[in-house]
């Protein structure tokens, strides 16, 4: 490629250990964040669920003879 130049040196062990020593100073934070997020992204427990009538609840009317209306109320923190 044109304008691009890659070294064929060799790396001693300490550039390899200071490499590797900012690889993982940079995924660190991000790795942190991610475990402090964890709990609250937690599944719901079966007993602490809505009933699936109350969580998804539905209207059904007819509005003409071709025509059915469908309403659907969703419980806070409930999603499709």
């Amino acid at each position: 490629m044109a304008g691009s130049r890659r070294s064929s040196l060799p790396l001693d062990s300490n550039s390899q250990t200071l490499r590797m020593k900012f690889l993982l100073r940079g995924a660190f934070l991000p790795i942190l964040a991610c475990l402090l997020a964890a709990p609250g992204l937690r599944a719901a427990e079966a007993d602490e669920l809505l009933p699936i009538e109350q969580a998804f609840a539905v209207n059904a009317k007819a509005l003409d003879r071709n025509t059915l209306q469908l309403d659907w109320k969703l419980a806070e923190h409930y999603y499709l």
